[in-house]
């Protein structure tokens, strides 16, 4: 397969987030970003939230032999994948250049991520029992930063099904 690159993922969503920009994040940063630096935020931990319910969805379907091994590493996975949200969720919008070089940093890790051998063979998994991992986690993002709540769960698989297309069109 070939190397994948985040900021190509996220780039191809923010037409998708784009629209709904306005939803998202502080106010505050509303005043400091255009509206493509919000969606290349928000498309970044879009990304990093199907990651987690992908990683999520695989640690729930990995055989017994190999359960504690998979499981350890998915954690690990996981835990760096969270740390990414976290880091795309503090980003402070009173210095766009600044903030988009964070941007970038943090993409540059889900790229390891991502491009991990063990990840990229799995990325081809379309069972439903995934699909529903990765919604979950977006859901929960998409409604920690502000989305509507009437249109969380449509936008939500909206995203994900755009996310896994990016993915594996690499």
């Amino acid at each position: 397969m070939a190397k994948r690159e985040s900021s190509f993922i996220v780039a191809n969503l923010t037409s998708e987030i784009g629209i709904d920009a306005s939803y998202y994040r502080k106010e505050h940063d509303r005043l400091y970003f255009s509206g493509i630096e919000i969606a290349t935020i928000l498309g970044t931990g879009v990304l990093s939230s199907v990651l987690i319910g992908f990683l999520n969805g695989i640690k729930k379907s990995i055989e017994e032999h190999a359960e504690q091994l998979g499981k350890d590493l998915m954690d690990s996975l996981i835990e760096r994948l969270k740390r990414i949200r976290e880091k795309v969720r503090a980003i402070d919008a009173s210095d766009p250049e600044v903030a988009m070089k964070q941007v970038k940093g943090q993409q540059r890790e889900l790229d390891d991520i991502i491009n991990l051998p063990t990840v990229e063979s799995l990325a081809m998994d379309e069972s439903e029992d995934l699909k529903k991992a990765q919604v979950l986690e977006v859901l929960s993002y998409l409604r920690d930063v502000g989305y509507p709540p009437d249109m969380l769960e449509e936008r939500a698989e909206h995203l994900v099904v755009r996310v896994q297309r990016e993915w594996r069109a690499g």
